[in-house]
């Protein structure tokens, strides 16, 4: 059995190593080990990733134990809000640690998925469990976030609302899932397409495919208008380089060509959405809308 050393990636109970004689106490308590959670360790030079916070989870807690939120999301390849630290445990356990949010909760079987060794709630519990802590908008971006990859609706949000109905924040659920739209390629899309219906702007498709006349695909705007031939585009900093510019520029003049307007929305423009708003409003009524 090996010893552990400051290399050591993966977390272990401190107490559990000792009495293997993987470590001393005096190891544990210095340099070469960080402590994450009581009893639980990992090298100090490891990188203490989302994934890494799991398994610590894990060691401490045991496996009957349910990660959520944020660290949930990120199990399923999604990327999250916030890194708040989130377990679910049976109603009968007590505990409390000052950087862990614990619920305790008597999940459905359905609600409980293993990843990587892990139980973390399931997409659509993960997106639930958000959306009653987080601002709508933010609840929005992460539902529609887990829901490129992973079963995760509107409708489905409502039956667990329905099925938990005496739950704190699950009102707030409710007018998330009115408003999903998996299909955004990115957090600040999803929160830039809510925010524009949530003052006024009709709904857009999101990710359309505009067709030329031979019926291939010459752009996915992020947000657009079919009917008014408006595309709405939140450029990031992936859109900063010199290569990506030109390809923008250059989908741009097709659409253009084809009788489309091309809005573009950058990251600093989101602190004002009652402006980007007043654009696309001001625009879709150029074309014809009317409310």
């Amino acid at each position: 059995m090996t010893s552990l050393d400051a290399s050591t990636a993966v977390p272990f109970r401190g107490s559990h190593a000792r009495r293997e004689g993987r470590v001393t106490l005096g190891a544990l308590r210095g340099p070469s080990f960080v402590p994450l959670y009581p009893d639980t360790y990992v090298g100090s030079l490891a990188l203490v990733t989302l994934a890494v916070r799991r398994l610590a989870l894990r060691e401490w807690l045991g496996p009957d134990a349910v990660v959520g939120g944020a660290l949930a999301a990120d199990a399923y390849g999604a990327p999250t809000v916030d890194e708040l630290v989130e377990v679910v445990v049976r109603p009968d356990r007590r505990l409390r640690h000052p950087s862990v949010r614990v619920r305790r909760d008597a999940l459905a079987p359905g609600e409980v998925c293993e990843v990587d060794g892990v139980l973390v709630t399931s997409p659509e519990r993960t997106a639930f469990d958000l959306a009653r802590r987080l601002a709508v908008v933010d609840g929005v971006a992460m539902a529609d976030a887990l829901g490129r990859w992973h079963p995760v609706t509107g409708a489905g949000l409502r039956d667990l609302g329905w099925a938990h109905p005496g739950v704190r924040g699950v009102r707030r659920v409710f007018e998330v899932a009115r408003l999903v739209r998996p299909g955004a390629e990115s957090l600040p899309e999803s929160r830039l397409r809510v925010g524009l219906v949530l003052r006024g702007v009709p709904e857009p498709t999101v990710q359309l495919r505009v067709l030329d006349r031979r019926r291939v695909v010459i752009a996915r705007p992020d947000l657009a208008w079919r009917e008014f031939r408006l595309a709405l585009e939140y450029d990031g900093e992936v859109h900063l380089s010199r290569e990506r510019r030109a390809r923008d520029i250059d989908r741009d003049d097709r659409l253009r060509a084809m009788g489309w307007l091309v809005l573009r929305v950058m990251a600093d423009q989101m602190r004002d959405l009652d402006g980007v708003a007043a654009r696309a409003l001001a625009e879709l009524r150029a074309r014809g809308w009317r409310p």
